[in-house]
Parts: C-alpha cells; structure tokens; sequence
C-alpha cells in the first residue's frame, strides 16, 4: 500500500509526474516529491514532468487529423461542386484550428501556473483526504489515520536537524529544496 511507497520509488529508476494544478496541493504527490529528492535520484532526465493538459491536446490532434481524412474521402463523394467541397474543408480546418489553439493556449497558461506554483510550494499548505474529511471515513464514519503526520514523521527523519518535536524546520528544508531542486 501506500506505506510501501518509498521502496517502490526507490526501486524506480524514472519518475514521471503527471502534473495538474492540484498536483502540489496534495500531500501524497508531494511526498513522493520527497522521496524521489531524498534517495538522491535527482532531477533531470530520469524525472519528467508531464501536464496532463498535454494529453488533451495530443488526442485533439489525432481526432483532427481523423476527421480531416474522412472528410477529404466522404465530402467530394457527397458532392461534386469543388466550391462547396472547399469551402466543408476549409470550415473545419478553422474550426479545429481554433479549438487546438485554445487547447495549446490553456496548457502554456497551465504551466506558468505550474512554475508559480513551485516557487509558492509549502508542505504545511498541501491538503490530504484524512484532515479534509475530519479524519472520518464519509461513506462509514469510521477513524482515518493521519496521512499528515505519517508524511511528516518521515520528512522529520530525512530533512530534519532537531530532536524537538515541535521544531518544523524539516518541513522548511523539503518545501526549500522544492523551490530550488524543481523550480
């Protein structure tokens, strides 16, 4: 499960993060972050941000060059006038054209939001399913244990520096080294 994430990603020899702009808004994403920072592994060709945004735009693609082929088959066989064949073609292409436009213009935005939310990235603001829902189960209102502080416990033994227990100066040293290492 979950607390075997560590070795999982130790055994690991590329991360790809698939980014949203919830992705560092969630405690598990950011620990995962975490471990991959501190087995070392580093930041660079073995990690891969990847915008999920970017998925949306790859299917548009391929969508848009499907219609195109069927409609370069099917519209001259409807009709024989060239005039009107050209003008189908033409309205559909612009029509896809700006739609894809929109789709590349979101995700450019989306990843300015990805950099600003990397340079603002604190693990004490990140949210969690336990303290979202009182740490009760919604559906049976039974106790949830408290990912938040099992994340924090382990950040304690990799980044921290102080035996006090009310010290978050290891919570400071993660949150630093994602603003430095990733941003």
């Amino acid at each position: 499960g979950i607390y075997g994430l560590a070795a999982f990603i130790n055994k690991s020899n590329r991360l790809v993060l698939l980014w949203s702009s919830q992705t560092f808004t969630r405690l598990w994403c950011s620990f995962e972050l975490a471990t991959w920072l501190r087995l070392g592994k580093g930041i660079g060709s073995s990690f891969i941000f990847l915008p999920v945004s970017l998925v949306t735009i790859l299917v548009s693609t391929f969508i848009t060059l499907l219609l195109n082929t069927v409609t370069l088959h099917i519209v001259p066989a409807i009709s024989r006038n060239a005039s009107v064949v050209l003008i189908i073609v033409v309205l559909l292409w612009l029509v896809q054209a700006i739609l894809l436009c929109h789709l590349v213009r979101r995700t450019v935005h989306s990843l300015a939001c990805m950099h600003e939310q990397l340079r603002n990235f604190d693990v004490r603001n990140v949210s969690c399913y336990c303290c979202t829902n009182n740490h009760k189960n919604p559906q049976t209102a039974e106790p949830l244990v408290c990912d938040r502080q099992i994340v924090y416990a382990t950040l304690r033994e990799w980044f921290g520096k102080s035996a006090d227990k009310r010290d978050e100066s290891h919570l400071t040293i993660f949150s630093d080294k994602v603003h430095t290492v990733v941003s």
